[in-house]
């Protein structure tokens, strides 16, 4: 009997020049079976030090995992987050269409990583393919209130109500433990000259819609896919909130797909790294020319979870 491979996990490190401070991105890909390498996924921010390296051990061959943004890098005020942010995409990108001599990628963004890469995307049409947003930050800001005091107070309920599902556990996946510590430990360093805060209140307060819509439009003229996943019980961003905002703004080229028993959690947990792996995530979007691997917190589809909008 045919053994499966041990995944070979690469990593890589481009750099770019920030505030005369030269910042590192990593990125990690699976290379097992000398897959062709057509995929991208931006982690959200703490998903740095050993997630990414998890997630891609677990993800479909070929798909090259991006660690999360380094928030702290950028001003104490979050003055610069926005313009910081799309500056650290656009360089992990760059590489990484330069380190596997690719023309155009799928791209994936995960939670906090969605407003730099639609950012990316729009800005980079001809360099990407199909397009995906999971668990996204930025389609539901007007539900976290009106003013930066109200959002951070409604980012706060709605993290402590995530805290407290049972998939967030340590007896869920011992992994939490870790990615829980990794989240803490970022905070907490912001805490004592108030960044935490006022980056946290800049993030939740970037509303993407319209940004969203004028690329929808780009997508569907071009034929490529653009697909938002959103988790059933997901506190942060929930699915109605999601839909009901692009209902209201009357955005109709964007697949919207409810994963069943989903919450606002990490990719690197094993009950997701677990799913990752089934074949059928290799299969959730077929087009014409390519099949785009997407990751979907570990949820193969199924035609009744679909809502083609």
């Amino acid at each position: 009997m045919m053994q499966p491979q041990t995944p070979s996990i690469n990593k890589y490190t481009t750099t770019f020049t920030y505030r005369e401070k030269k910042i590192s991105v990593n990125f990690y890909v699976n290379k097992q079976d000398g897959a062709a390498v057509d995929t991208v996924l931006f982690l959200g921010t703490g998903q740095v030090g050993k997630i990414p390296r998890w997630v891609a051990a677990h993800a479909p061959a070929g798909v090259v995992v991006v660690e999360g943004l380094p928030h702290w890098e950028s001003a104490p005020n979050g003055s610069d987050l926005v313009a910081f942010s799309n500056l650290y995409t656009r360089s992990a990108y760059d590489a990484i269409l330069k380190t596997f001599k690719c023309t155009n990628m799928h791209v994936i963004a995960s939670s906090q990583a969605a407003p730099s890469v639609l950012w990316l995307v729009s800005e980079a049409i001809g360099q990407v393919h199909n397009v995906a947003f999971i668990l996204p930050m930025g389609f539901n800001t007007e539900y976290f209130g009106m003013s930066n005091v109200a959002r951070f107070k409604e980012l706060r309920k709605r993290a402590l109500l995530t805290i407290l599902q049972k998939d967030q556990s340590v007896f869920s996946d011992i992994r939490n433990m870790y990615i829980s510590f990794n989240l803490m430990r970022i905070i907490l360093a912001g805490i004592s000259d108030g960044s935490t805060v006022k980056k946290y209140t800049v993030g939740i307060s970037e509303n993407m819609t319209e940004v969203l819509r004028k690329f929808a439009v780009q997508q569907k003229r071009l034929g490529h896919q653009l697909t938002i996943y959103v988790g059933a019980r997901d506190k942060v961003f929930p699915p109605h909130e999601v839909r009901q905002t692009l209902s209201d703004a009357d955005i109709c080229d964007v697949t919207i797909i409810t994963v069943p028993d989903i919450s606002h959690a990490s990719l690197a947990t094993r009950r997701h790294q677990s799913l990752l792996a089934h074949s059928s995530v290799l299969q959730l979007f077929l087009c014409q020319s390519a099949i785009c691997i997407i990751i979907v917190y570990g949820m193969p589809i199924d035609q009744k979870f679909r809502d083609e909008r």
